[in-house]
């Protein structure tokens, strides 16, 4: 369990101990003792407002720009990108601001409040999806610039998604310089 979600069921329990009545309050209470107690939490790291060191995963160095740059345009000033050899000072301090290990394929570290987190985490996946849809459309554009598609059997009808990559593509071309090729091997 990472550390956002221990908070996260930390803070529903203490919601609980505190709105709770009779014995939902007191089990409630006793629950988050145990749970405090269990992972080192204490009191101020429920703040919502305090800034935490928060752990992603971004998918390569493409995603990690894009989400540096949602993570700058959104506020967040506090945020690295560690390749897990980096041994710089930097790299060392992120490390060191939390007993938590850094989750499993976790590369990008950013102090920041929950709140913040949730936003730009949010913002950045729909971001991804975008970048992804206008990846493959990329791909499209440079093969048709540098005649590298294969002719489309006539027997298959484009779906209207088909035609929208394809126009998408289409245009992207126009960007493109094509790769001109030159004769290696002379013929003799």
């Amino acid at each position: 369990m990472t550390r956002d979600e221990i908070l996260d069921k930390i803070r529903k329990v203490q919601a609980l101990a505190l709105r709770g009545e009779g014995g939902e309050k007191i089990s409630a209470e006793k629950r988050l003792n145990e749970l405090m107690t269990k992972y080192g939490i204490k009191l101020e790291d429920l703040d919502e407002n305090k800034e935490l060191l928060f752990w992603y995963r971004a998918k390569g160095k493409e995603w990690e720009t894009i989400f540096k740059q949602t993570s700058v345009i959104m506020g967040c000033k506090r945020f690295r990108c560690l390749d897990p050899n980096d041994q710089s000072k930097a790299a060392r301090e992120f490390r060191n601001l939390t007993a938590y290990e850094r989750p499993h394929g976790a590369n990008v570290a950013m102090i920041c409040t929950n709140v913040k987190f949730i936003e730009i985490t949010t913002a950045y996946e729909l971001y991804q999806r975008s970048f992804d849809e206008h990846y493959e459309a990329f791909i499209y554009s440079f093969l048709f610039k540098n005649d590298l598609l294969a002719p489309a059997d006539g027997d298959h009808e484009p779906t209207p998604e088909e035609n929208r990559m394809a126009k998408r593509a289409f245009l992207m071309s126009t960007g493109i310089d094509k790769v001109e090729k030159h004769k290696q091997i002379e013929n003799k």
